[in-house]
C-alpha cells in the first residue's frame, strides 16, 4: 500500500495530480479500524478544512485622505503612517494682503477607537515639516481621550469659522492642520502638500500583565481601557480586537466576543513568540464605510493574525489562535487508537493550493508606506519536486518590516506543502486535545510516521467520540522560514519509506552538501597551533550569495600533528572542529565548511595533499 501512495506522491508535480487539481486522496474505511485506502474520489466532499491560514487580500492605500459623507472608522495598529479621514475643512479670517479667507483649517481623524499611544510626527509630502513653513503653518493634535478636555484650536488664528469649542471629537485621535496663504504665493505655490502623520497606534490588553490571570502580573484589566498598554504584537491586537473596544458602553471596534469566549492562554503564548521573533503590526484597519458588511470584521482579524503567522479558530465555543512555531508532540497514537468509524485523508494538498515560490508584499516605510512586492523566495526543493515554478504573492497588509514579511510568507510557502487534511475519529480518551495541539501518528497501515497538528475538532456528546482534522507538521520548515537554512525540507507524503521520512525530519539529505565560502574578508581567517586552531572574526560570502559574519574563536586541546575540518553551524551558531573530513557535516546543508586545518607546528599537513602557504586546505576542497 505504501508503495502505491509513494508512486502517487512522486507524480504530484507532473501529470496525475495536475490533471485533476486534487491531492492524493484516501478513504479510511469503517469497520477495520483504519482499513485499506480505497478509491481516490471518495470522501472529497467531506474534506474541506483550510489547512493554512487564509491568504490575505491586498487592501487599498493608507496614504490618501478619505473624504466621504459616511466614512469608515479607522483603527491604528503599531507604528504606522496614515493620511487620515477628513472631518472638517474651512477657509476663514479677515482679508490679508488682498487674500480673502487666507487661513485654512483642516481636521483629520486618524483613529476613532479611543486613545492611541503617541503622535510621532506630522508630515508634508511624506517628510518632516521643516522651518520653511514657519509662520505659515501650525497644527494642534489630540490622542483620543474619552472625553476630550478641549477641542482642537487653530494655532495661527482662532477661532476658525464654524469650528467651535464644542467640537471635541472625544475618542478620536486627530490633527487640526492650520495653513496661511498670501497673495505672493510665498508658500503652497504648488498647492497644499500631502498631509499625513506617523503614529504609535491604539492600546491593547495584555493578559501577561493582568495579575487576575494565571501567570499574569500587573494592573492591566480587560474592559478597562485606561489600563491598556502600547504593544504592537499581532497576538495582543488579535485578542483585544476579538474582545472589542468600547466607548461609554457602546462597542466601536472589534468582534465583541466575551471574556470567557477567548482563549487568553493562547494569546499570551503567541505574544511571547512574537516578542522573540520581533513580529509586530503596522497599519490601519477600518469598520463601517463602503466595505461594511458581515465579512469586514473577519477580514480584519485575518489580517491581524497574518502579521504574526497565525490564524483564528474555534475550539468548541471558544475563539482561539494557532500560529507558526516549533512544536512538541503531546502524545503518540497508532492505527489501533482510531475509532472504527475510520476517517478520510489526503496525502498531500492539491496542485492548485501548493506553490513553490512566494513573493512577500508589505507596507514599506521607505516607499512612502505603499504596499510593495519583494523579491520571490524560492523553495528550490519544491520546484524540483513539482517540475515547474509556481509563484504566489502573499500580501501582508499589517507588516512594515521586510524580514518579518519574508519569514511569514515563507511559512505560508512551507505550509502549502504539508500533508492533509487528515480527518480521524477517536474514542473518549482523546477528547482533551484541541486545535493547535501536536500529536504523532505511527501508522503501519499507511506507512506514515510523523507529527500532525490539530486544525479543527468536533465532539459527539452522545458517543463521547472526538473527530480531529489534522495537517502535517514538518519540523525542518522552521529553520527554512526563519532564514537559518537556504533550502526547504522535501515535501512529506504519506507512503514514503522510512529513509525518506528521516530525510524530511532531519533535512540532512542534500546533494549540494555543506555550504562553501567563496570569499573571505578581510583575509583567510584560520591558523593552527601545536594543539589548537584559531579563527579570527571575518565575513564570508557563501555559495548561495549570502554574506555571513563569523565570530572569532579558538579551539584548544586538540590532537597535535593531526588535521581537522572546521564548520559553522547555521542553526546553533557555533563552530564545530571535527577530525577531517567531517563527512556528516560535509553532507548537511545545516553547516558551512570554513576550512581544513593542521595542528602540525611545522605548518604542514602530516598526510594528504600539499596545502597552500599557511598550512590550510583550499576552502573549496570537498574532502581531504
Amino acid at each position: 500500500m505504501s508503495k502505491v501512495l509513494r508512486t502517487v506522491g512522486v507524480a504530484l508535480g507532473a501529470v496525475a495530480l495536475a490533471a485533476t487539481g486534487l491531492g492524493a486522496v484516501g478513504v479510511l474505511a469503517a469497520g477495520a479500524k483504519i482499513g485499506a485506502i480505497a478509491g481516490f474520489a471518495a470522501g472529497v466532499a467531506n474534506i474541506g478544512t483550510q489547512l493554512t491560514a487564509p491568504k490575505p487580500v491586498a487592501r487599498g492605500s493608507i496614504t490618501q485622505t478619505i473624504i466621504a459623507a459616511e466614512p469608515p472608522r479607522p483603527f491604528l495598529l503599531g507604528r504606522t503612517y496614515f493620511a487620515g479621514v477628513r472631518r472638517h475643512q474651512t477657509g476663514y479670517g479677515a482679508t490679508r494682503k488682498k487674500v480673502p479667507n487666507p487661513y485654512l483649517w483642516m481636521v483629520d481623524v486618524y483613529s476613532g477607537v479611543g486613545p492611541v499611544h503617541a503622535l510621532v510626527e506630522p508630515q508634508f509630502d511624506f517628510k518632516p515639516i521643516g522651518l520653511y513653513y514657519n509662520g505659515f503653518f501650525g497644527y494642534d493634535s489630540q490622542l483620543g481621550a474619552t472625553p476630550e478636555a478641549t477641542a482642537l484650536v487653530p494655532p495661527l488664528n482662532a477661532p476658525a469659522g464654524n469650528w467651535t469649542s464644542a467640537h471635541k471629537l472625544s475618542g478620536n485621535a486627530a490633527i487640526g492642520w492650520n495653513l496661511l496663504f498670501d497673495k505672493d504665493g510665498e508658500r503652497y505655490s504648488s498647492g497644499i502638500p500631502v498631509t499625513g502623520a506617523i503614529w504609535d497606534g491604539n492600546l491593547v490588553y495584555d493578559p501577561r500583565l493582568d495579575s487576575t490571570r494565571p501567570g499574569g502580573s500587573g494592573l492591566c484589566r480587560l474592559g478597562d481601557e485606561s489600563t491598556y498598554v502600547y504593544d504592537p504584537s499581532p497576538a495582543l491586537y488579535s485578542g483585544t480586537y476579538a474582545f472589542g473596544y468600547y466607548n461609554n458602553g457602546v462597542k466601536v471596534m472589534g468582534l465583541g466576543v466575551p471574556d470567557d469566549g477567548i482563549d487568553w492562554v493562547s494569546v499570551a503564548a503567541w505574544a511571547n513568540d512574537c516578542d522573540v521573533n520581533n513580529w509586530t503590526c503596522s497599519g490601519v484597519i477600518f469598520e463601517g464605510g463602503p466595505d461594511a458588511g458581515p465579512g469586514q470584521r473577519k477580514r480584519n482579524l485575518d489580517d491581524i493574525c497574518a502579521a504574526g503567522a497565525g490564524r483564528w479558530l474555534m475550539a468548541g465555543a471558544v475563539l482561539s489562535f494557532d500560529w507558526q512555531r516549533p512544536r512538541v508532540a503531546l502524545a503518540t497514537f497508532t492505527d489501533s487508537d482510531i475509532d472504527e468509524d475510520g476517517g478520510d485523508l489526503i496525502t498531500l494538498q492539491s496542485h492548485r493550493d501548493r506553490f513553490n515560490a512566494v513573493r512577500p508584499q508589505f507596507t514599506d516605510p521607505a516607499s512612502n508606506w505603499q504596499l510593495v512586492t519583494a523579491s520571490a523566495i524560492d523553495g528550490s526543493t519544491y520546484q524540483t519536486e513539482d517540475g515547474e515554478r509556481k509563484v504566489r504573492a502573499w500580501p501582508l497588509n499589517l507588516v512594515a518590516d521586510k524580514d518579518q514579511a519574508g519569514q511569514v510568507a515563507t511559512y505560508a510557502l512551507a505550509d502549502s506543502r504539508e500533508v492533509g487534511p487528515i480527518t480521524l475519529t477517536f474514542g473518549p480518551a482523546w477528547r482533551e486535545y484541541r486545535p493547535g495541539d501536536c500529536l504523532r501518528w505511527q501508522s503501519e497501515e499507511t506507512g506514515f510516521v510523523g507529527d500532525l497538528v490539530i486544525v479543527s475538532r468536533s465532539f459527539d456528546p452522545g458517543t463521547l467520540k472526538v473527530t480531529f482534522t489534522f495537517k502535517g507538521e514538518t519540523a525542518a520548515k522552521h529553520n527554512f522560514a526563519m532564514g537559518k537554512t537556504a533550502f526547504p525540507p522535501p515535501t512529506a507524503i504519506i507512503g514514503q519509506t522510512g529513509e525518506e521520512r528521516d530525510a524530511v525530519a532531519s533535512d540532512t539529505i542534500n546533494p549540494r552538501g555543506a555550504y562553501r565560502i567563496l570569499t573571505y574578508v578581510p583575509a583567510f581567517p584560520v591558523t593552527g597551533g601545536d594543539d589548537s586552531i584559531t579563527i579570527v572574526a571575518f565575513s564570508g560570502t557563501l555559495d548561495d550569495g549570502r554574506v555571513v559574519s563569523f565570530p572569532a574563536h579558538t579551539e584548544s586541546s586538540l590532537t597535535a600533528n593531526s588535521f581537522f575540518s572546521v564548520f559553522w553551524d547555521l542553526i546553533d551558531e557555533v563552530y564545530l572542529v571535527v577530525p577531517a573530513p567531517g563527512t556528516t557535516q560535509m553532507t548537511n546543508r545545516r553547516y558551512v565548511f570554513v576550512s581544513a586545518q593542521s595542528t602540525s607546528t611545522s605548518g604542514t599537513f602530516p598526510t594528504g595533499p600539499t596545502p597552500p602557504a599557511g598550512g590550510t586546505y583550499d576552502p573549496n576542497f570537498q574532502e581531504p
